[in-house]
């Protein structure tokens, strides 16, 4: 039971990691930003929905309050790994080394513990929300921001742990570069 249970988990989150890694890849080609841009945006965004979620418990229950307090240091903690992996990536990069350094292997395989740890968080918010919904009186907002957060962490992991492209520049940034040029809102650089 164990081994199906295993198994299906795996599957599951190889299925979400080559979708991710998909639109990662499209992503960057659109816009030149790689999956780490993608994965601090969703950093930024569940900081929000942390804040967000504290504030809303101020006003409907705030004896929850030190636990979700506990929850925003926890999500402020993910950053760093993030920003960690994305230098030493850019590093090999400009080095044009043809393997990936130790250091971005050894993160890759935490990314992977913690993309799962908080995907596993999401289900049981989700379920906790389901069920706490079932009580009457309760506020909708704050039930529907506890597991946004735990999500959006994850989905931020997942992105992290996505191959990395050679840095290209993006078709948008370059057709809206061109379009501030001819209309005079963007000097327009002398070739030498």
């Amino acid at each position: 039971m164990f081994d199906l249970l295993n198994n299906i988990w795996v599957k599951f989150d190889n299925f979400l990691l080559s979708k991710c890694q998909n639109f990662s890849d499209k992503f960057q080609r659109k816009t030149g930003k790689t999956n780490f841009s993608l994965a601090k945006t969703l950093w930024y965004m569940s900081i929000s929905a942390c804040v967000l979620l504290i504030v809303s418990l101020i006003f409907f229950a705030a004896q929850a309050i030190p636990l979700f307090i506990i929850a925003l240091f926890s999500v402020a903690s993910v950053i760093f790994p993030i920003i960690k992996a994305e230098k030493i990536i850019l590093k090999s990069f400009q080095d044009k080394s043809e393997t990936l350094p130790a250091e971005i292997v050894k993160e890759r395989k935490r990314f992977s513990f913690s993309r799962q740890l908080w995907l596993f968080v999401s289900f049981i918010a989700l379920y906790l929300v389901f069920f706490i919904s079932q009580i009457k009186d309760f506020p909708l907002f704050p039930l529907i921001l506890a597991p946004s957060y735990a999500i959006l962490i994850s989905f931020s992991f997942y992105f992290a742990s996505c191959a990395t492209i050679p840095p290209i520049k993006g078709k948008v940034w370059k057709t809206i570069k061109e379009w501030l040029v001819v209309k005079k809102l963007l000097p327009v650089k002398a070739k030498v």
